[in-house]
């Protein structure tokens, strides 16, 4: 680690330590009850996730089970809970800052050693590098991968929330030219002017089928091409890159070009602007050509202008054809012309048949051939929290505003019957979407998306020098309050008309359906068309009341003496939808009880005949939970097991076996072999395998033979499914 970045950790660590930073605070309280108790209940989630990070830092982390901070969320995060905490909100910037490799290179994920024992990868450059500094610190950066890129523009506004501290822009400023140099120098080894993705989870897209067989991690400077490919022929490829066995006939689709990639350049120079325009160094017109040149450089390499959308391009320079979200990502960066923005709304993103499904917003278009309704963590279908807190500036970025009201509408009627604020929701069943993901309840993404979606319509949000207040008519009685610094904001939305006041003293009202945007001391500057209906307002303010007529993404300029139209874009309503949605899924509880044979030996269970119970010494055994987990019995040990279940059906019926193990594994429905994986390795996945199945009435045996796989298998998840039934069919009866 060079000199300049030793001194600047010294800067950070005394800035973070010793900065005092504005008091601030948010309270809600709604007429809507069960909007009201959702809140109540974020506001106690988001704060189970700030932890002790380090000996001297807090952090805000994923949390719904992840324990670190990731690139891809974690400084957006940081930066929407800084209204509540600025403390924790900057750590989640400096994190990132203080980690930075001294080749510019940001790490993917910053990971804290007082909250896991990671003595063993402290030394393993494969998967993370970590200097003594970073040690001392308390952290381990890990370096094997990407992730994302959120920290630019939610890292400049934080320099507004934390009281504008003196060099902190300069800090950022000499992150963000170093890492989008980091990227140009490495990213483009063609010189083609487009940035590569080089792993799965250089763009935080966890378990997407549109990257075929690709590498999950990737930690070196260079492609995984040619003498650098990894393979599953290559000792210890498979747990270095993939973490997991793949399958070698799955393509392995990167190097790709990348719309994400792009966007993360285009966040650093379009920031970079920002700063300069801020500290006034006179660079701020490079930047923002730099920034136009990643802009220009992507539509002419990716967008297809005949398709309305940006597409990726595989290891061979040919067109993905998959149609994905990542649009609305390059949204979110700001990486888009309006142009394509609008493009995107109009033929997409209000398409109930690509991304305006019931609960809207999945990863991939729900009706192109790789979208995948996998109900863990895969970005293939399911809509994702995190793509619903991008969503929020993915719009306003380009000024769609009632498009965002739209969805956000919807969200907030999903999460109110979800009872759960999980990664990822059902994309077809509103009612309860959350049903395969309660167990991620407190998913950072979800739960500051849902704050941030209630400051938009119903509250008031601060950005830069900014104040935005929002009184959507259909709310209700609401009082909305914010501290920051010596000034408390207050909205009262009565459901007719908002009343906005500082410090007690009421700085203007106006009728309800719209937003008004002051600066901080109250004065009007504009009123913005957030509904999906043109409504007549009414504003007063400093003893004067104007009326005007606001429509759906207008911006009224009201710092003059009448009030004129500054802006306006087009505003898009949903596409009609003449298809039919998939019912959604109606399945079984989990097979959770079982009778279990001893450690049989031998690990070659593919020519052994179908066990029978009464050959065996079994144990009757009922499992907490729907893995059938039996590490702690066969950690360090070799051979194979047979597992004894059975299912009724109260009439014949076709089902559909859902299946996912973590080591080799046969499956047998009475007599008939059904699944067979021979391969099979960490981790499971609930149901991988998805099989049909013709249940005669009656009860019929479930059997499975399963390798131990050398002490590494730990077992299996089971259920069964009747995908496309009416809502409360007759079910099959696993074996409770």
């Amino acid at each position: 680690m060079n000199q300049w970045r030793r001194d600047v950790n010294d800067h950070l660590v005394n800035l973070f330590l010793t900065m005092p930073l504005p008091e601030t605070g948010v309270s809600f309280t709604s007429s809507d009850l069960v909007l009201n108790n959702l809140v109540a209940k974020a506001e106690k989630l988001a704060a189970a996730n700030i932890v002790q990070f380090s000996p001297d830092m807090q952090a805000l982390i994923e949390g719904g089970g992840y324990s670190s901070v990731y690139t891809e969320t974690q400084p957006m995060g940081g930066e929407m809970y800084a209204k509540r905490n600025p403390r924790v909100a900057l750590n989640n910037q400096l994190f990132f800052m203080l980690c930075q490799r001294a080749d510019g290179r940001l790490p993917g994920v910053v990971l804290s050693l007082l909250q896991r024992d990671l003595s063993d990868w402290k030394n393993d450059p494969t998967y993370m590098y970590c200097s003594d500094e970073w040690i001392s610190l308390g952290l381990l950066a890990d370096f094997g991968q990407l992730s994302g890129n959120a920290l630019p523009y939610p890292a400049f506004k934080m320099y507004f929330l934390a009281g504008k501290p003196e060099g902190y822009l300069q800090m950022l400023a000499e992150t963000l030219e170093a890492f989008d140099a980091y990227l140009w120098r490495t990213r483009d080894p063609n010189g083609e002017g487009v940035l590569q993705t080089w792993c799965v989870t250089d763009t935080g897209e966890d378990g997407c089928r549109r990257f075929g067989g690709s590498p999950n991690r990737w930690p070196h400077d260079y492609p995984p091409v040619g003498e650098h490919a990894p393979s599953q022929s290559i000792p210890g490829d498979n747990e270095r890159y993939w973490g997991s066995e793949h399958e070698e006939t799955d393509p392995i689709h990167v190097p790709m070009r990348s719309m994400d990639m792009m966007a993360y350049s285009h966040a650093n120079r379009a920031t970079l602007a920002l700063i300069s325009e801020e500290l006034g160094d006179g660079k701020a017109g490079y930047w923002h050509e730099q920034a136009q040149a990643v802009r220009q450089a992507l539509k002419a390499n990716l967008w297809r202008p005949e398709k309305g959308a940006a597409y990726d391009k595989d290891r061979n320079n040919q067109w993905m054809e998959t149609l994905t979200h990542n649009n609305l990502r390059c949204m979110h960066y700001g990486v888009f012309d309006q142009e394509m923005a609008d493009e995107f709304i109009r033929r997409h993103l209000l398409n109930p048949e690509e991304f305006l499904t019931p609960v809207p917003l999945p990863s991939i278009a729900a009706n192109d051939p790789l979208f995948w309704n996998a109900p863990d963590n895969n970005w293939s279908g399911a809509p994702q929290g995190l793509t619903w807190q991008r969503t929020i500036a993915a719009l306003e970025n380009y000024g769609h505003f009632a498009e965002l009201t739209i969805l956000g509408r919807i969200y907030l009627k999903v999460l109110k019957a979800a009872g759960a604020m999980a990664q990822q929701f059902d994309p077809f069943d509103p009612e309860n979407a959350a049903k395969e993901n309660k167990g991620r309840d407190g998913y950072g993404p979800t739960v500051l998306g849902l704050m941030e979606y209630v400051s938009r319509f119903f509250g008031l949000h601060l950005e830069r020098d900014h104040v935005y207040w929002s009184g959507l008519a259909d709310s209700g009685p609401v009082d909305y309050r914010q501290q920051f610094g010596d000034r408390n904001f207050e909205l009262r939305n009565d459901g007719h008309a908002i009343t906005a006041s500082i410090n007690g003293e009421v700085k203007f009202t106006c009728t309800a359906g719209a937003r008004v945007h002051t600066d901080l001391d109250g004065r009007v500057l504009e009123v913005i068309g957030i509904d999906t209906e043109t409504r007549p307002v009414s504003i007063g303010a400093a003893g004067v009341v104007r009326q005007l007529t606001v429509a759906p993404n207008e911006v009224h300029d009201l710092s003059g003496a009448e009030p004129k139209l500054l802006r306006a874009v087009p505003y898009y309503t949903p596409l009609p939808f003449t298809g039919k949605y998939p019912l959604p899924d109606v399945t079984t509880e989990y097979f959770m009880r079982w009778k279990i044979s001893p450690v049989l030996p031998g690990e070659g269970i593919a020519e052994l005949p179908r066990p029978i119970e009464s050959e065996f010494a079994t144990s009757e055994r009922s499992f907490p939970s729907e893995f059938i987990n039996l590490y702690s019995e066969w950690k360090g040990k070799t051979g194979h097991a047979a597992f004894f279940g059975h299912v009724d059906a109260e009439a014949a019926m076709d089902v559909e076996l859902r299946f996912g193990e973590d080591g080799p594994v046969r499956v047998w429905i009475g007599e008939q072999e059904v699944h067979t994986n021979l391969k099979g390795t960490n981790p499971a996945y609930r149901d991988v395998h998805r099989i049909p199945v013709r249940l005669p009435a009656g009860r019929t045996p479930v059997t499975i033979l399963m390798a131990l796989n050398g002490g590494k298998a730990c077992g299996f998840f089971l259920r069964m499914a009747r995908p496309y039934a009416e809502r409360v069919p007759i079910m099959p009866q696993p074996w409770r």
